[in-house]
């Protein structure tokens, strides 16, 4: 696994609620990549759990999800 991004996102009006956990590229969004790197960059698999943050780049708004984005890097290159 390769991680590309990893962000914490909340609604632009602060919903944290059921249906604020779809991705949306109007939300408002606060990186956090060197923790998610250093916990699954390299391995197989990786499990991540979202636990809520205060966004301070986000007006300190309560985070709704984690949005990661990775790629699956091959163990052999031929």
């Amino acid at each position: 696994i390769d991680i590309i991004t990893s962000d914490y996102a909340t609604k632009p009006d602060g919903n944290i609620g059921a249906g604020a956990c779809a991705y949306d590229k109007n939300d408002c969004f606060q990186s956090d990549s060197s923790t998610i790197q250093n916990t699954c960059t390299g391995r197989l698999s990786c499990m991540v759990y979202h636990f809520a943050k205060t966004l301070a780049t986000c007006e300190n708004r309560p985070s709704a999800y984690l949005h990661i984005g990775y790629t699956c890097v091959p163990n052999n290159i031929t």
